[in-house]
């Protein structure tokens, strides 16, 4: 792995001829500044990974999946065959696949918008439990600040009502789910190596 991005304005190193960056965390041929990258505020526009690329290290708890393909969930009990929208990155969470796609070494939920295009729009939820290699010069307090934030659906009892933020350390594990939530870490600190959570159980991880 090449050495994360000074300040300087300096493109990365790309293999001769290829014009192809050697860091995994950075797809596009113009590096990013430590300067940028500190600024970078969510919803912002993405193309999610048409190829595993992310090291398996930081993508334990995720699957690449081709658009159409299926995949076999496990909601209380039973199994369900879901299929991926499109080709990127997923994880699974209450039942429901989760499209992600992993920007200068972070993971992010993205959607597909008019136009055919991606925008990440959330830092992944913490529940998920992924690991980032955030590229120098992340903010992860202004993105944690910018993201679209995590709600309940509204009440059927009354309406309308506004949804309300959700209490990530208050919800009953789903049974049955490939992904359970736990008690978030605070991401306001990261190391150069960041994980959310502790190591993943392998028997939660999909087949």
């Amino acid at each position: 792995m090449t050495s994360t991005p000074s300040g300087s304005k300096e493109k990365q190193k790309t293999p001769e001829g290829l014009g192809i960056p050697t860091d995994w965390r950075v797809r596009a041929i113009d590096q990013p500044t430590e300067e940028s990258l500190a600024v970078l505020d969510l919803p912002f526009e993405t193309k999610p990974e048409t190829k595993d690329t992310v090291p398996s290290e930081f993508s334990e708890r995720v699957r690449h999946l081709v658009g159409g393909q299926d995949i076999v969930v496990h909601i209380d009990g039973k199994e369900v065959t879901k299929k991926a929208p499109f080709t990127a990155y997923y994880a699974c969470f209450k039942g429901a696949l989760l499209a992600l796609s992993n920007v200068y070494g972070v993971w992010f939920e993205i959607r597909l918008r008019a136009g055919n295009t991606y925008k990440c729009f959330r830092l992944a939820r913490p529940s998920l439990q992924l690991k980032d290699c955030p590229l120098k010069g992340i903010n992860y307090a202004r993105l944690k600040l910018t993201s679209l934030p995590i709600t309940r659906a509204p009440s059927r009892a009354t309406s309308p009502i506004r949804p309300v933020p959700l209490d990530t350390t208050m919800v009953t594990p789903h049974d049955g789910d490939i992904f359970h939530e736990t008690n978030p870490d605070d991401r306001e600190a990261p190391a150069s190596n960041t994980s959310r959570s502790s190591s993943p159980d392998p028997g939660d991880l999909p087949e």
